[in-house]
């Protein structure tokens, strides 16, 4: 049959270069095949020596072998004396690049053993492998075997056997991955270590995005973070251990504690499974390096959770500067009547329907918050009570249903000093209120302050604001009916004649202020009281009420003369708590620590703004007493209201330590009209009087802790600032790592990864070290015995330190060059280029 042209190709006479001599010279000829086995070779590739006989037995000889049948017309050789290498290859098995060291050791340590000269002794060895195919004729041996000579052209081995420069795939990704690593690592601290507030970016409702969203993001990133540290710091040791391989110094070497780092990177548990690899691992500097890392990559998801995803916490007090919007000056009676909100319309009452809404808004605030402060009295006489100001019960007051509000005495006076000098019973008290302007400033979207609501309720914040406070003024003093006289008279006289409490109350022309007169020529009845009706409205800067309480120790009736003015003062700050489940707006006031009290940061133009009385809030004041039916005193228009108030005229020079003074109950009462007048009206200087149609914003001084979605640890449990540890460790380590890799030119194959020591270990010599036990790994100092990588054959191979020296006459580089084909090879020049250090990192 005839056969394609590639098995001809194959079957063809192979044509040696001496092919023109005369037949008998070349049987003259010694004719020699050389039996040498190399590691490089491999059991596909072998040599032999041709003996001195004729073609013909030679084939004979051989074919009495394992199916190896040489043709003696088709065996040619070279005419010089050097043996003519002629490769096998053996079709029936897998072919290899490497030959087990163990031939190499049957052969002697020399690469230029010959096989016995005789075809018995070739065909036994022969007999060692398997049979060779014979060109698909059924074993039959008058047909040659495939035989390929050396090919001239044959590449050297390359350095990318041993070293991947910076251009290599694997360089290159592994500083990708380490970038990442790094710059998102670097993120993670600096959210952690800031405590990030996110502010209204995160919320359960009305946010960018909800808290569970962001949770899941920072898991995520968190989960690569500590996949991609993992990955770089086990390259990151692969490439410390293999470069000290290649160092041939003392200092040179890697151990199987070496090795067995990786192991604790990737499966911690190892740790104490192969507790030699830690014990004499752990002590080494690139061991303890190693068994931190491990530990902050255990640790760090378990720290992200904690100190990076957001969590509801305060974020502590913070400067800022905020802005409130005013719409009115203080005071302005108009604006609030026109803010009032009833269903009737100026169709149906054209002239009092705001005014009309906004008694009763008055009087419903009023008698609302007047029950709590009584109530709070009537707890406070329970105990020992107290004559002193300070410590009695201040004022309160409610707004929009849940807005607590507390006031502040200021300014107090010594009751007992005033008696005395004026010769009667004397009460001086003035109650600061807190300025209403921050409860709109703070839920301004201008502020940027996380409301409660977003926050499913449970968000909170504190607002300490540098603004000025409104206040109430009353002063009351006890006068007999005889000394009321010149104010006591009919409407048809107006003649102004002076009172023996002129110079208390700073009345008269004297002081450019009118004095009240009354038209009641008898004064209240008793349990009564009646305001002064006299006079414009802007003449007044005060309303005056007398009351008449019960007869006294002489049996003679008590009178009561009281004045309430409203003002500003500096001596305060307003501080606004809000919170879901409720809100606390109070004043702080003549505290010489509070950094924000107004006097602390007002300007040259705020002077104005802090007066002593505020003549706008007059006709306020008197819309606000009539609606709670103060002032009606006589024919028997007395009410619960008046007979209470003419109840607590105190009759000695001090308070009664149980109950609450005329002029304390007056000022509670009038909070409610100074809170009302304080609505949308200037912070923290004074502006032009008008009706309230304009808009403008204030900015002022303030700090505020509010309870946001933050990062960072949860309450007041240290033990998590401990978690700032593997944080930092991972940043600190892909950092390093990072750098290490750009300043090192590449990588060396990583002789820790299973893989790459196996390829190596299965061509490297066997070790004595190993020869009782093989199978169960390592034990005691065998973790410490350092091993090395040698150039043998053109390859890679490891040796023991201890028995490097003692197994060879000859040293390294000597075996390595006699022994290699390309000794010259890029792998060669880069093997011994990384061995000649003197020392390696770590």
């Amino acid at each position: 049959m005839q056969q394609d042209d590639g098995e001809n190709r194959a079957n063809a006479p192979l044509t040696p270069r001496n092919q023109h001599q005369p037949p008998s010279v070349r049987s003259q000829q010694s004719s020699t095949i050389s039996a040498v086995s190399t590691v490089d070779d491999g059991p596909e590739d072998r040599s032999f020596e041709r003996p001195s006989q004729d073609d013909g037995d030679i084939g004979a000889s051989l074919g009495s072998g394992r199916g190896l049948g040489l043709q003696g017309d088709n065996l040619h050789h070279r005419t010089n004396t050097r043996p003519t290498i002629i490769h096998v290859k053996d079709h029936t098995r897998p072919e290899r690049q490497n030959e087990p060291s163990s031939a190499h050791q049957s052969f002697g340590s020399r690469s230029d053993a010959t096989f016995p000269q005789s075809a018995s002794s070739t065909a036994r060895l022969l007999g060692e492998f398997p049979p060779l195919p014979t060109n698909g004729n059924n074993g039959d041996p008058g047909k040659s075997p495939k035989v390929t000579f050396v090919s001239d052209d044959d590449k050297p081995p390359s350095e990318s056997q041993i070293y991947d420069s910076r251009s290599s795939k694997v360089y290159l990704g592994l500083i990708i991955l380490s970038f990442f690593s790094t710059s998102i690592s670097l993120v993670f601290f600096i959210i952690a270590a800031k405590k990030h507030q996110y502010k209204s970016y995160v919320a359960d409702s009305g946010g960018h995005i909800t808290p569970s969203n962001i949770a899941t993001v920072y898991a995520l990133f968190a989960k690569l973070i500590e996949m991609s540290f993992v990955a770089i710091f086990v390259a990151f040791v692969g490439q410390v251990v293999s470069r000290r391989s290649f160092v041939r110094a003392k200092s040179g070497g890697m151990t199987m504690a070496d090795m067995s780092m990786r192991l604790w990177l990737l499966q911690p548990g190892t740790m104490f499974t192969r507790y030699g690899g830690l014990r004499y691992g752990a002590i080494t500097r690139l061991g303890g390096l190693t068994l931190l890392a491990t530990l902050s990559a255990m640790l760090y998801t378990t720290a992200s959770q904690i100190l990076v995803n957001p969590h509801l916490d305060f974020t502590g007090f913070e400067s800022v500067h905020m802005r409130g919007q005013v719409k009115t000056n203080f005071g302005n009676v108009t604006y609030a009547n026109q803010n009032c909100r009833t269903p009737i319309t100026t169709s149906q009452d054209p002239v009092y329907w705001n005014s009309t809404c906004m008694t009763i808004e008055n009087a419903a605030q009023t008698y609302h918050n007047y029950q709590f402060y009584l109530k709070n009295w009537e707890a406070f006489s329970r105990g020992k009570g107290s004559s002193d100001l300070k410590s009695r019960p201040e004022g309160i007051a409610s707004l929009r249903g849940n807005i607590d509000v507390r006031a502040s005495w200021i300014d107090i006076a010594d009751m007992r000093a005033d008696s005395a000098r004026w010769d009667r019973t004397v009460v001086n008290v003035t109650l600061a209120f807190p300025h209403t302007g921050i409860i709109e400033a703070s839920r301004d979207p201008m502020n940027r302050l996380p409301q409660p609501e977003p926050l499913s309720g449970f968000g909170a914040y504190d607002v300490h604001a540098a603004v000025a406070s409104p206040m109430v003024h009353v002063l009351c003093a006890n006068m007999s009916k005889n000394e009321l006289r010149p104010m006591l008279r009919d409407a048809t006289n107006r003649t102004v004649i002076p009172t023996v409490v002129d110079d208390l109350f700073r009345l008269g022309s004297k002081y450019d202020r009118p004095i009240p007169l009354w038209n009641h020529t008898e004064g209240p009845d008793v349990y009564g009281s009646i305001l002064n009706d006299t006079g414009v409205y802007g003449e007044h800067d005060a309303i005056y009420l007398l009351s008449k309480g019960a007869d006294g120790l002489d049996s003679q009736p008590i009178y009561s003369m009281c004045s309430i003015r409203a003002g500003l003062t500096d001596r305060c700050s307003t501080r606004y708590h809000a919170s879901g489940s409720g809100s606390l707006l109070e004043s702080h006031c003549e505290d010489p620590k509070d950094d924000y009290r107004f006097s602390k940061h007002r300007q040259t133009q705020d002077s104005l703004y802090i007066q002593e009385t505020i003549d706008d809030w007059v006709e306020n004041a008197f819309s606000w007493i009539t609606s709670v039916n103060l002032g009606g005193g006589t024919e028997g228009l007395r009410n619960s209201n008046e007979r209470l108030l003419s109840q607590l005229i105190p009759k000695t020079d001090h308070l009664d330590p149980k109950l609450p003074s005329i002029a304390e109950a007056l000022a509670e009462m009038a909070g409610t009209s100074l809170l009302n007048s304080a609505q949308d009206a200037p912070l923290v200087n004074f502006t032009a009087r008008g009706i309230g149609n304009y808009s403008l914003y204030q900015t002022y001084n303030a700090q505020v802790n509010s309870q946001q979605y933050v990062s960072g640890p949860t309450g007041k449990l240290k033990v998590q600032h401990l978690l700032y540890i593997p944080l930092f460790l991972v940043c600190a380590g892909n950092f390093f790592i990072f750098f290490w890799l750009l300043v090192h030119s590449g990588m060396v194959t990583d002789l820790t990864d299973p893989l790459n020591l196996f390829t190596v270990t299965v061509i490297s010599p066997p070790s004595h070290m190993f020869t009782r036990r093989s199978g169960d790994g390592p034990e005691g100092k065998q973790y410490k015995t350092p091993w090395f990588v040698n150039l043998d054959r053109d390859r890679l191979i490891i040796e023991n330190g201890d028995e490097r020296l003692d197994n060879t006459k000859y040293s390294a580089r000597e075996r390595s060059v006699s022994s290699a084909t390309y000794p010259d090879s890029p792998m060669a020049k880069k093997y011994w280029d990384l061995s000649k250090r003197r020392k390696s990192f770590l």
